[in-house]
């Protein structure tokens, strides 16, 4: 909107790429942690689940993390015990797709699934 749409546009891009690069480069393990106020019990293994594979990618200093999701539930629980880098997300279904595009360092992708898993990464 405006005189200048692909201006303001080049700006946010410009403004959004700097903060990532600033926050990748910094732990973010070290942030404060949040009292948990009685989840329920499988959304709990959920996030410890993600969070010890943001743990474990940034330990091992893994280029990225692949995930495969038909709902895209974990994708969220990954993104906010954000990794230091990349999560691909892979989904046959476009609308999960585009709800993951909101989600923090995620890029998906929309991918048939097939039964053979090696077949998927393939």
């Amino acid at each position: 909107m405006g005189n200048y749409p692909d201006k303001a546009l080049a700006v946010l891009r410009s403004v959004s790429l700097r903060i990532e690069r600033h926050l990748r480069g910094r732990t973010h393990h070290n942030s404060v942690e949040l009292p948990v106020i009685t989840p329920p019990l499988t959304r709990d293994i959920s996030e410890k689940i993600c969070d010890a594979a943001a743990k474990m990618a940034d330990k091992l200093k893994a280029d990225f993390i692949f995930v495969y999701t038909k709902t895209g539930q974990m994708v969220p629980l990954l993104s906010g015990c954000p990794p230091d880098c990349p999560i691909f997300a892979f989904t046959p279904l476009e609308s999960t797709r585009r709800r993951l595009n909101l989600q923090w360092g995620v890029i998906p992708f929309c991918l048939c699934f097939t039964g053979d898993i090696e077949n998927n990464l393939s």
